[in-house]
């Protein structure tokens, strides 16, 4: 198969499995809250945000490792691969006695039986992310595309099935038995793939250490910047309805519309690595192509639920829910900053600036941290949402400055201003429709999607070479 083919068939796998996983997003974030009710959404958001938070502590630069040097070791080295596994999961353990005590001691020492759950559920996730990368790796985006589909449909019906049986215990137990399952599935599929050979480690484990670090420095930084506001916004108040609205914006924006914006950077990532170890002339044509189909995707996504937030939520979710419209419209600019981050930070990804993306991710947090509290005092709750986003913009701006230093992204700014322009005019026209009904809703989305594409191909921000790039994928 030839390599743009692979590309687009890698494409094609993610993409369909994130259409997929989008659609089960879609659905818990319809089913979930219609069925805990905003207080035992509260409860959920709040222990979902633990679990995530924990997760990425036990990643311990896991991730960062094995998605840096996988690819290149499957080129130079097989040997050193298993070795390589086995060592960033044992670095694991020693932090699993760390959070016990920080965790089940102090910080939620009236609580401990429910933080030890999901720790558990966090341990076993930080091992599906190994798993995952595994399958990434080595191009079996078939399975790969679907762990996090499992992952959260098996969530979805146990959290229906186990909070009609014992209340919101029924959510942790849910949140466990999910992970534990997916663990096993694709753990196995993983486990088969990784090289029988056992060598010695192509370099010491400390230089892989070393960047993974920084890199687990900095995924700590980001998750708390995105996830610790719906915790700390907690400790403000004791109204868990409040805390279950952030966490629907929360959710809506990060796991579902990032989760699809990511899907095409995370095909076409294992290539970026193999033509810039390689000195390949395409590298600068895949980053053009990634930074123009992340923004031809993102401006009409972040436009429609401005423009449709409220009819959507009053709708498909309820209207007890439409506190959470005014924190989903304040999160979208965080949206916006964290999708750019990610085609920028890969440039620095793969010329090892560990640091840099380090000091990045602290400095949103500083930003994040040191806003929250003002906000949450003027503003409550919705004005969590804003330092989510100064956040955000912070880290997007110390990245882009670094990366752009080391390597420029053709057309930068016309695969910015053409799907914006479409947008705007998108959203001029279906905001101009009353929305009454599902019906309506569907039409109105339709009506955009049409009005996006036709503005698109007048003004050639989509191209016969896109066109046909397309139809490739699915040939």
């Amino acid at each position: 198969m030839k390599m743009g083919q692979q590309i687009s068939k890698g494409a094609l796998y993610i993409g369909t499995g994130k259409v997929a996983a989008l659609l089960i997003y879609a659905v818990s974030v319809t089913l979930i809250p219609r069925i805990l009710g905003p207080e035992s959404m509260g409860f959920y958001s709040y222990w979902l945000s633990v679990y995530f938070v924990s997760a990425t502590i036990l990643d311990f630069g896991a991730g960062s490792i094995l998605v840096r040097y996988l690819p290149e070791l499957r080129k130079t080295d097989e040997g050193s691969i298993r070795p390589l596994i086995e060592k960033v999961l044992q670095i694991k353990f020693p932090l699993i006695i760390f959070l016990i005590i920080l965790g089940g001691a102090f910080l939620f020492s009236k609580e401990r039986m429910y933080f030890y759950a999901i720790l558990l559920a966090s341990l076993l996730l930080s091992i599906i992310t190994v798993a995952k990368i595994v399958l990434y790796v080595y191009q079996d985006m078939k399975k790969y595309s679907f762990v996090e589909l499992t992952r959260v449909s098996i969530k979805l019906l146990l959290i229906l099935l186990l909070f009609t049986l014992f209340g919101d215990p029924g959510i942790l137990l849910a949140i466990l038995l999910s992970t534990l399952l997916v663990t096993l599935i694709f753990g196995f599929f993983a486990l088969k793939l990784i090289p029988k050979t056992f060598g010695a480690l192509a370099g010491p484990f400390r230089q892989y250490l070393t960047f993974g670090l920084f890199m687990y420095l900095a995924s700590i930084f980001s998750t708390l910047t995105t996830w610790s506001v719906v915790i700390l916004s907690r400790k403000y108040t004791d109204d868990m309805a409040l805390v279950g609205f952030l966490g629907l914006g929360i959710q809506i924006c990060f796991t579902v519309i990032l989760h699809l914006i990511y899907s095409l950077g995370e095909s076409i990532f294992p290539s970026l690595v193999e033509f810039h170890i390689t000195d390949d002339v395409r590298f600068k044509r895949l980053l053009e192509a990634n930074w123009k189909y992340t923004n031809l995707l993102l401006f009409p996504l972040i436009t429609g639920l401005f423009i449709l937030a409220k009819p959507t939520v009053a709708i498909v979710i309820g209207e007890k829910y439409l506190p959470s419209v005014q924190i989903i419209k304040l999160l979208l600019p965080a949206t916006v900053f964290m999708a750019w981050a990610h085609v920028y930070r890969q440039i620095l990804f793969l010329f090892e600036r560990k640091v840099t993306v380090f000091l990045a991710r602290l400095a949103g947090f500083i930003a994040f941290l040191s806003s929250i509290f003002f906000f949450i005092n003027n503003w409550g709750i919705v004005g969590a949402s804003l330092s989510v986003s100064l956040g955000a913009f912070m880290a997007f701006i110390c990245i882009y400055l670094a990366a752009s230093k080391i390597e420029k992204i053709p057309s930068e700014l016309p695969h910015v201003f053409r799907p914006l322009l479409s947008s705007a005019i998108m959203g001029i026209i279906i905001g101009l429709i009353k929305i009454g009904n599902p019906v309506d809703l569907v039409g109105t989305i339709l009506l955009g999607m049409l009005v996006y594409f036709a503005v698109m191909l007048l003004i050639k921000g989509i191209t016969e070479i896109d066109i046909r790039r397309a139809k490739g994928v699915f040939q």
